[in-house]
């Protein structure tokens, strides 16, 4: 273990292990929490313009807001794999680009808490969780 550039003590380990086991057990530390659930819902952008991609995923936050629901998957896509930017790499599509501005915007920022990259299973890149708030 290192700690400011130099190596702990076994008895500095030891006493740091203890120290957090004691809050562990008092409750102060909140144990990691159980494997994430699955989206409760989701919603697949592909193949909607920008204006009617924009449309659906406000009124899905606001239908999935009204009942209640904690996590949805939002489906972008990557793009088109030739689609290429200034520098010849390829470039991410527009809606994989404009969908976290969009839920980031005043339209919706009471209803999001956050959003992160789906796993691989639910898409991967070109999928976002996003969380709600109640």
């Amino acid at each position: 273990m290192v700690k400011d550039g130099r190596f702990l003590s076994e008895e500095d380990k030891e006493l740091w292990r203890s120290y957090t086991r004691s809050l562990k057990k008092t409750g102060t530390v909140k144990r990691r929490p159980p494997a994430a659930a699955p989206p409760q819902t989701r919603l697949d952008l592909h193949g909607m313009t920008q204006e009617d991609a924009y449309a659906a995923l406000i009124s899905f936050i606001n239908t999935a807001h009204q009942h209640k629901l904690k996590r949805v998957l939002v489906i972008t896509g990557k793009g088109r794999a030739n689609n290429l930017d200034e520098w010849g790499q390829p470039a991410p599509g527009v809606l994989k680009r404009e969908v976290p501005k969009w839920l980031n915007s005043a339209a919706l920022q009471d209803k999001v808490s956050s959003f992160a990259q789906a796993k691989l299973k639910d898409g991967g890149s070109g999928a976002l969780y996003v969380f709600l708030k109640y």
